[in-house]
C-alpha cells in the first residue's frame, strides 16, 4: 500500500502527487588556479527528500498525521511506500525516511492539509 503506517496501525496516504528532489554529496579539494578534484562522500552519496500533501483532509485524519509526525519528528526513522515504474509496470518500492518539518493549514470548515518534508536515510530498522 501507498503511504506509510500511523501509530494506531492506520495507513495515511499521500495526495498522488508526491515531489523527488535529490542532491549528491560530494568532497572537493580546490586547487590554485581554478583546479578542483570531487569525489562522493560515503557509500549512500544521493541524498534524496520528497516533499508530500495531505489535502483537505478531516480534521481526525489531519490530528492523526500531525500527531504521528509530533511523535517522530525529525529523530525516528520510518518506512515510505511509492509506487515506482518499472519496464514490467507499476510496482511499489519503500525507502526509510524522517520527517523533519511539516506544514498544517486548516482550509475551510473542518478540513486541513499537510504538507512534510521526508528525508531519506539508510538507518537500520
Amino acid at each position: 500500500m501507498i503511504g506509510f503506517i500511523l501509530g494506531d496501525g492506520t495507513y495515511a496516504i499521500p495526495d498522488k502527487s508526491v515531489a523527488l528532489s535529490v542532491k549528491p554529496t560530494i568532497v572537493t579539494a580546490t586547487f590554485g588556479d581554478g583546479y578542483e578534484n570531487r569525489a562522493r562522500k560515503g557509500l549512500n552519496s544521493l541524498e534524496g527528500s520528497y516533499s508530500v500533501s495531505f489535502s483537505n483532509r478531516g480534521v481526525t485524519e489531519a490530528d492523526s498525521i500531525a500527531s504521528f509526525f509530533d511523535a517522530v519528528l525529525g529523530v525516528q526513522s520510518f518506512s515510505f511506500t511509492l509506487p515506482v515504474k518499472s519496464p514490467t509496470g507499476s510496482v511499489t518500492t519503500t525507502f526509510l525516511v524522517v520527517c523533519e518539518d511539516y506544514n498544517r493549514t486548516l482550509d475551510y470548515n473542518n478540513y486541513h492539509s499537510i504538507t512534510a518534508t521526508f528525508r531519506r536515510v539508510y538507518d537500520v530498522q
